[in-house]
């Protein structure tokens, strides 16, 4: 029986290493985007994106695309393969959790260099606030000490209104501090495994602190004012000098009370700029989503006009492979007077140039049109072949000029060569006329 049970459970282990190994790691999904493909200008980069998001039980990593520090996309390529995903609506609820992951990103990184305000999503914040309601259930002892000590009925109406808002104080408190904790566990959990619900969630998580601390914060404002007007009635008492100072230094709110207004403003600050983050990521979503697909237009616009092109590769016998490569063939100085089709040779180079503006235009659709044209007339000029009786020439016309020139002025050398000792007896006799008459006049 036990046997029996092992070996589904072992098949099951097969499948699941099965189903690990064949999925890519985040540098093949960086490397597919930015090197085995064209989606991307020359200035721009890529991130790294860190886990993979998860979304209707299948991942993917999203790769951003930067130009400095200016978010241009994302490119989702699936988990299992290095191919990316064109559906939309999946895109988008892929796109905004990996905006939000980077906007968080950037969020926590700015303030790691901001002296004033801070992160609260930390187990120090938990400390902070559980020490704060801490200190203010030790503040019921000592307003039940001042009540004791002084036995004035003003002061004990006093207390007595003040005991509910240090106890709320307390509980407020430690409701911040949970709240807090489970905002941690909530963003730790996001970053380690993203999904689209779990960003909505986070969302929610952040805003249950932001509430918490203002009603924090409410309460100690209430206590504030009943802390002053209990110091008031110990200051009108009947009790002696030395009991009134002692009963008012502990009736003054405890150390950690003075910094609930700088939580609160931070607090406040923080809530703003996270609103405006997820803001930010609905607002943009179909612009970076437009972008994305206009990239992958560039990359087939690109494979089209620059890349192996399988039709010329068929029509040419494989001598001609590109489009690139095939107008410079056909317009080659010592090929272009000599193809039959000269009509279509008037227009190939027009055509394209206008093929790489289009494509230098970012209009795709048009380069990869123009494109298809360039390849037809290349097809038709090489099929119809050169003009007949003319055979191409083995040389062109400017090197078979150069070497009549040189043949030419070798000639004349072998002509004066041969001739040298004629030359050279012509001299001979002209000095010997010139002996035999300076002879004469003498």
């Amino acid at each position: 029986m036990k046997r029996a049970i092992g070996i589904p459970v072992f098949f099951c282990i097969l499948l699941l290493f099965g189903a690990a190994a064949s999925a890519i790691s985040t540098n093949d999904a960086v490397a597919f985007v930015t090197r085995d493909n064209h989606f991307l200008f020359i200035e721009e980069n890529n991130q790294v994106p860190v886990s993979p998001i998860s979304f209707e039980s299948k991942k993917y990593w999203v790769v951003p695309v930067v130009n400095g520090e200016d978010l241009v996309t994302y490119f989702p390529v699936k988990y299992e393969k290095a191919e990316l995903l064109t559906y939309r609506p999946t895109n988008r609820e892929l796109f905004k959790t990996a905006d939000i992951l980077r906007e968080l990103n950037l969020e926590k990184e700015k303030l790691s260099k901001n002296q004033t305000a801070e992160w609260f999503f930390t187990n120090y914040y938990v400390l902070v606030f559980n020490e704060l309601g801490s200190d203010f259930k030790t503040e019921t002892y000592e307003l039940n000490i001042i009540e004791t000590t002084l036995e004035d009925s003003k002061v004990t109406s006093q207390i007595s209104k003040i005991r509910p808002v240090v106890l709320a104080i307390s509980l407020k408190a430690n409701d911040v501090s949970q709240k807090i904790s489970s905002a941690s566990i909530a963003e730790s959990d996001f970053f380690s495994t993203p999904t689209p619900e779990k960003a909505d969630a986070l969302k929610g998580s952040f805003d249950d602190v932001f509430n918490a601390i203002l009603e924090l914060n409410k309460a100690a404002l209430d206590y504030r004012n009943k802390i002053d007007s209990l110091k008031q009635a110990i200051s009108i008492s009947d009790a002696d000098a030395q009991a009134k100072d002692y009963t008012i230094k502990l009736a003054s709110p405890p150390t950690s009370f003075n910094n609930i207004g700088k939580y609160t403003s931070s607090s406040l600050s923080l809530s703003q700029d996270i609103e405006t983050i997820y803001q930010n990521v609905l607002s943009r979503s179909d612009s970076l989503l437009n972008e994305f697909e206009s990239r992958i237009k560039r990359n087939d616009a690109f494979n089209a006009v620059y890349g192996e092109n399988q039709k010329l590769k068929a029509q040419t016998n494989g001598e001609i492979t590109t489009i690139q490569k095939g107008v410079e063939v056909i317009l080659l100085n010592d090929n272009r007077p000599y193809w039959k089709n000269q009509e279509l040779i008037k227009t190939l180079d027009s055509k394209w140039q206008q093929t790489q503006r289009e494509f230098n235009s970012r209009n795709y659709d048009g380069s990869a049109l123009f494109s298809g044209k360039v390849a037809d007339d290349i097809i038709a000029i090489y099929k119809q072949g050169f003009v007949e009786n003319q055979a191409k020439p083995l040389i062109s016309q400017e090197l078979l000029l150069q070497i009549i020139a040189g043949l030419v002025v070798l000639l004349v050398m072998l002509i004066l060569y041969n001739k040298r000792d004629k030359i050279l007896n012509m001299g001979k006799e002209t000095e010997k006329e010139v002996d035999i008459s300076a002879w004469k006049e003498r």
